[in-house]
């Protein structure tokens, strides 16, 4: 059958992939390697632009290699770290010539990564049921009854008017 071509891979008769130094030229690998669904993006990080992008997407071997990187989740763009990520909120959060908010963002974004404001929650202390007497149960049926009859809720100024509680 033979080797297939995709940039600066081939994929022989094995399924193995293998670098190749053909097919593309440095700009198309770049596209191909940055392109995740939007051409401009891709233009961008590659470097490259607009027009040129544009013109490489409608060409059937591009979108070829594409979908062939995609599958394979080949994707050597930068795709920044956690750690990248800290460091450029850091420098953000720092940098007394950007605007307060902008800072205050960068420092929320940071704390957020380093859970500094999740609380940690223990739910094993659960509270022990309350224990009625006699007592209590008949005031609660009392209370029902009344409430069932009136629809308010005045038991307990008509008892205070009886001393009885």
């Amino acid at each position: 059958m033979g080797d297939k071509i995709y940039g600066e891979l081939i994929m022989n008769e094995t399924e193995t992939l293998k670098p190749v130094t053909r097919n593309l030229t440095l700009k198309q690998q770049k596209f191909v390697d940055c392109f995740a669904g939007n051409i401009k993006e891709a233009a961008e990080k590659a470097g490259l632009t607009y027009q040129y992008c544009r013109r490489l997407a409608t060409k059937s071997n591009i979108l070829e290699l594409i979908k062939k990187r995609q599958e394979t989740e080949i994707r050597p763009c930068d795709i920044a770290t956690r750690q990248q990520r800290q460091e450029f909120w850091t420098q953000i959060m720092n940098d007394t010539g950007k605007p307060l908010p902008d800072r205050l963002r960068a420092s929320e974004l940071l704390g957020k990564s380093e859970a500094d404001f999740t609380d940690n929650i223990n739910n094993n202390n659960t509270p022990e049921p309350i224990k009625l007497t006699d007592e209590d149960r008949e005031e609660l049926r009392r209370m029902a009854i009344h409430l069932n009859k009136t629809g308010t809720d005045d038991t307990h100024s008509n008892n205070a008017a009886d001393g009885t509680k």
